[in-house]
């Protein structure tokens, strides 16, 4: 059995918790910033790279927050454009261990 990473279902368990329960209250898009916000808190807490992970929570956290009051037309523009470059950020950070793992790709 591969090893565990305690972060990444914390950081999984909370991001489905958020998403749910905003869900439930008629919030699906906050509740799931809102999850992904605690999530990486959680990781940053649980693995110590608190500078980045912290930050990168808190922007999700005031996101889904910002959704919730009803702001999200002034910075839509700038959240989607953060969440689209943060996702990229993340895949080409994933497709340089694989290459630096397999040597391929």
């Amino acid at each position: 059995m591969g090893r565990c990473d305690v972060g990444a279902i914390m950081f999984a368990g909370l991001m489905l918790l958020g998403a749910g329960v905003g869900h439930l209250l008629g919030y699906p898009g906050a509740g799931a910033f809102i999850g992904i916000g605690l999530g990486y808190v959680a990781m940053a807490l649980l693995r110590g790279r608190a500078v980045f992970l912290l930050g990168l929570g808190a922007v999700f956290l005031v996101t889904g927050v910002e959704q919730l009051l009803g702001l999200e037309e002034q910075w839509r523009t700038m959240g989607a454009l953060f969440t689209v470059l943060t996702g990229l950020g993340f895949v080409l950070w994933g497709v340089s261990l694989l290459r630096a793992r397999t040597g391929q790709f």
